[in-house]
């Protein structure tokens, strides 16, 4: 039996779509698409509607649809999968923490025209404490930022996840959103690619940076950069599909060709974000995962001749998009940057984020590490990591004065440690172990785009560790796509076995 064939229903049927999935399905790319768009979810507004679009995709799992479909799930059936899902239950967990943590500040923000200070307050002293701070803020330069805040940023994409985890089953439906994923991502590179051709450095007047340029709508160009990265994986795993079915089929062409074309051009508009780490991870991916899943396609399939025409024509596109970009773009700034980071590297032996690790390590052990256990509180970074950062000359003047101040310490897992605690990455820590479990047990029944939508994570994983990008709600959010995706489309259903139904 063929791996195609395993594709197919017992009944060698296409199975129809429900109601409800689509309504799912629907309300979750409205949610990935939003988050990305509307300046990359950086304003308050724009979270809440992310919010709201995740938060309506994940209340259809239970709500009447009236749905006569017979593979439409009742609301019986998606709470019984719901409750299955560990991760439901680690998320469900980590966001009490945060609850209690957010009603019970030790300390609070005392706010003035141009700085502000902390003040310390009762608090219950047996259970987790935050910091009362204002959950948007014009005065103060960090911005808003609260326990409730990051609720929301934390909350759009874990309801995203539970939502197609349990609401999104069928094949035909990941493979519909993730052509929607894949020409909205070229089109918003393509976009980012003209404002750097153009040297435009911000999305518009109302919303320009003094610290950094734009690229497209993404604030951070290393959000951007690992954006690209899990958008390429979304299209390479599309691309496969599309090639198996058009194998199958007898086909010449097929959409396979269009997504190569996509791919390529992801590819080919990378260093325009000017992110290193981005440009690694989608280096990596594409150039060395991708080529191996490829190869043992190949190897299982047997079809030589169609898969080496293939990409030899994908190689082509590439090749001659990449010579477009390099004839008529300027490189210097992207030169200037990487010149940079390997002369920091060479001089110093470290990285230019090391300062802001050091201080948030300091944070972390501070008061023989009395706030370890539960952390500082959700959303206290940038309230209480100044008097931590003034201790790094990097960070201060002459005069022993804070020079620079820091609202992210550009290592995800450090600054989840230190608002956390030990129980909060105790819960992130046993998400990512029963995700790794639950691969490794099923990875028998792997296709491949199985280790290419996993190595988009965990090249992502390993990029948080050097940045800020698990709290960025499109890429959390386009994180918990890939990861359902890498299920459903990287695993094999199971055959129907003495009488039972495949999954």
């Amino acid at each position: 039996m063929n791996m195609q064939s395993r594709f197919k229903s017992s009944s060698g049927r296409t199975p129809e779509i429900s109601r409800r999935e689509k309504i799912v399905a629907g309300f979750a790319v409205a949610a990935l698409l939003f988050s990305a768009a509307a300046y990359s979810s950086v304003p308050w507004q724009a979270q809440l509607v992310t919010l709201a679009l995740s938060a309506a995709s994940f209340a259809f799992l239970f709500l009447p649809v009236g749905d006569d479909c017979r593979y439409s799930k009742t609301a019986r059936e998606s709470w019984s999968a719901l409750k299955r899902f560990p991760l439901f239950w680690f998320g469900l967990a980590l966001f009490a923490l945060m609850l209690v943590q957010g009603l019970n500040p030790a300390f609070g923000v005392m706010e003035r025209a141009f700085y502000w200070k902390l003040y310390s307050q009762d608090f219950v002293r047996w259970l987790p404490s935050g910091v009362d701070a204002p959950y948007v803020s014009e005065s103060a330069r960090q911005g808003g930022m609260n326990a409730f805040r990051q609720m929301v940023v934390f909350g759009a994409p874990w309801l995203l996840l539970c939502a197609l985890r349990c609401g999104v089953s069928r094949r035909r439906s990941w493979v519909a959103m993730s052509w929607v994923v894949a020409v909205f991502g070229v089109l918003l590179v393509l976009w980012g690619v003209g404002m750097r051709l153009s040297g435009r450095t911000e999305l518009t007047p109302a919303f320009g940076s003094r610290n950094t340029s734009f690229f497209a709508t993404f604030l951070y160009q290393n959000q951007a950069g690992a954006w690209i990265s899990l958008v390429f994986a979304v299209t390479v795993s599309l691309f496969v599909w599309h090639w198996q079915q058009a194998r199958d089929a007898g086909a010449k062409g097929g959409p396979h060709l269009v997504v190569a074309v996509i791919a390529a051009l992801l590819v080919s508009a990378a260093p325009f974000t000017m992110s290193f780490g981005g440009m690694i991870s989608l280096a990596v991916l594409g150039f060395v995962i991708t080529p191996l899943a490829l190869l043992s396609l190949i190897l299982r399939s047997g079809a030589w001749r169609g898969v080496l025409l293939g990409g030899a024509a994908a190689g082509g596109m590439l090749a001659l998009l990449a010579a477009v970009f390099a004839v008529t773009s300027d490189y210097s700034s992207v030169e200037a940057k990487l010149r940079h980071k390997f002369e920091t590297a060479k001089s110093k032996s470290l990285d230019d984020r090391a300062p802001l690790r050091r201080a948030t390590w300091e944070l972390i052990c501070s008061e023989n590490g009395r706030f370890a256990p539960t952390g500082y509180g959700a959303g206290s970074y940038r309230w209480v990591s100044p008097a931590f950062l003034v201790r790094q000359p990097e960070f201060r003047t002459a005069a022993g004065k804070l020079k620079a101040q820091a609202v992210y310490a550009h290592c995800d897992w450090l600054q989840m440690l230190a608002e956390w605690g030990i129980a909060g990455v105790a819960l992130v820590g046993g998400s990512i172990l029963w995700s790794a479990w639950f691969f490794l047990k099923n990875i028998r029944r792997r296709t491949p785009a199985l280790p290419i939508l996993l190595g988009a994570i965990v090249l992502f994983m390993l990029h948080a560790g050097m940045d800020y990008l698990c709290y960025s709600m499109p890429l959390a959010g386009m994180t918990a796509f890939v990861f359902v995706g890498a299920e459903r489309l990287g695993l094999l259903r199971e055959v129907r076995v003495a009488g039972r139904k495949a999954r």
